[in-house]
């Protein structure tokens, strides 16, 4: 029952723009303990397949609207409950950012917040967020847009990122001024939801390489229970903060790590060391290796997320 919907992610850049594939997987291995593997590889889909929902990448800084996200969807929309391939999907991050929100077609009952990777905007991920919540159609999506800045890794270019990006190394200096700007802004979204009613526990933080980043840092410092936590192709950035930053032991939250062993980007020790943390911390965290995957999304990973988020928020 694996389904591919092409969506792009783009994630960090080294020196110029690179376009993650989407790897499918032929195996999901069982689960045990905390460390999972997703073997092997039959089929890479690279940049042509995904022409269709490509369309969010942001290399001169144009952003897209709303309609031209709808139009992009496709079997995507479908997926989730949206017959006629026309989800609610409104304009802006809820609290005066860019981005997009996807109204749910049921009650609103819980909430997805995702953070894309350097470089890509909401629009990049919107199939793939919709194909993470397929058959909930009680949740409402909210991808918010980075502002364009900066990035020293690629000679100050302007495009979206969540922090400027000085190096990949582990320990390269960070920008800790454009990261816990960044948190500020993923805690006022929470604060929203809340204030709409939408309890924290019925509320997922997630996101994909620099934004999982954000969404690790918000579910170990967080001092409300969220409802979990997603990360893929990420590490935690301010690493030195901790452990004097973690919110209290009853705000914890399970969270769900994934990574490739050939990250060409984020190399996949930072992932290894990130969920060792993890564990150091005592958090309820699962770390999922696939074997023989670069800097990319596979539908594995997907259907995983979606198996998670069904045991965090319900079907």
């Amino acid at each position: 029952k694996m389904r591919l919907h092409g969506f792009r992610s783009a994630g960090l850049m080294m020196k110029a723009f690179l376009w993650p594939t989407f790897v499918l997987p032929y195996r999901i291995g069982s689960r045990a303990g905390t460390n999972t593997n997703l073997h092997g590889t039959t089929q890479v889909f690279g940049r042509n397949h995904l022409r269709g929902l490509t369309w969010g990448s942001n290399r001169d800084g144009v952003r897209g609207t709303a309609k031209s996200a709808r139009r992009c969807l496709s079997g995507s929309a479908s997926a989730v409950g949206y017959v006629d391939g026309s989800p609610n999907i409104a304009e802006g991050d809820g609290i005066g950012g860019q981005g997009l929100v996807v109204n749910p077609k049921g009650a609103h009952t819980a909430t997805i917040i995702w953070f894309h990777g350097l470089g890509d905007t909401a629009e990049g991920w919107l199939a793939g967020a919709l194909e993470m919540c397929a058959g909930q159609d009680f949740v409402k999506v909210i991808l918010p847009t980075a502002p364009n800045r900066p990035i020293t890794l690629n000679g100050g270019f302007q495009m979206p990122g969540w922090a400027d990006v000085y190096g990949l190394g582990a320990d390269s200096r960070e920008d800790e001024s454009g990261w816990l700007e960044s948190f500020e802004r993923a805690e006022a979204l929470i604060n929203n939801e809340i204030e709409n009613g939408i309890p924290s526990h019925r509320i997922v933080i997630g996101g994909f390489s620099m934004g999982g980043a954000v969404a690790l840092n918000i579910a170990l410092r967080s001092k409300r229970k969220l409802a979990g936590a997603i990360g893929m192709s990420t590490w935690l950035s301010l690493r030195d903060k901790f452990p004097e930053a973690l919110g209290p032991d009853e705000c914890k939250c399970p969270i769900l790590q994934f990574h490739g062993t050939n990250d060409e980007i984020v190399d996949y020790s930072l992932g290894l060391s990130t969920s060792a943390t993890l564990i150091d911390f005592k958090r309820d965290a699962e770390f999922i290796a696939i074997d023989g995957m670069g800097h990319s999304v596979s539908v594995g990973e997907i259907e995983q997320a979606k198996s998670f988020l069904a045991s965090v928020i319900g079907k």
